[in-house]
């Protein structure tokens, strides 16, 4: 079973209508992992990061966004920091050899409710650069509000919201 979901249009139409902005994500298409969504964490940080990797062999795709949803409660191994540190510096070391097909990630948007992500999350942050801007948000709403920013071609202004450059 893969955590893949391709969020469609009319999902979002709530967004896009609101304010009568300009739609600069029609170019992008928006991805969601969710991470979490079974027991067996290892299965889930795996499929991830295969459709993650699809998304850039994909040669009919430009750039992309990705939003990140996490379903868990109790603690999750440090190991996954480590893990995901391993997956971008691969990513970036592609980037280096291959160029544009693997600088396709336009912005992430990571959805953390839970305060061990949240740690792990700084600590995957303090050991890399990210590949592209990202926001940790820590529900929907504010997911929401992200996506309303980059429609605008804006960085989101909400202290609640935590915005990194690479």
């Amino acid at each position: 079973m893969t955590h893949f979901l391709t969020i469609k249009d009319n999902q979002y139409n709530n967004i896009k209508n609101e304010n009568n902005c300009s739609d600069n994500l029609n170019n992008y298409p928006i991805h969601q992992f969710t991470f979490g969504v079974t027991d067996n964490l290892d299965n889930d940080f795996n499929n991830i990061t295969n459709a993650w990797t699809q998304l850039y062999n994909n040669s009919s795709s430009n750039k992309f966004m990705i939003v990140f949803k996490t379903n868990i409660t109790g603690t999750v191994p440090v190991k996954y920091a480590y893990k995901m540190v391993a997956y971008i510096k691969s990513i970036k070391a592609l980037r280096k050899e291959y160029g544009e097909k693997y600088d396709k990630l336009y912005q992430s948007v990571v959805i953390i409710e839970n305060s061990n992500l949240r740690f792990l999350m700084d600590l995957v942050l303090k050991l890399t650069k990210p590949l592209a801007p990202i926001y940790i948000v820590s529900n929907d709403n504010e997911m929401k509000e992200v996506l309303r920013c980059a429609r605008k071609g804006v960085i989101c202004d909400n202290p609640k919201i935590k915005y990194i450059k690479p």
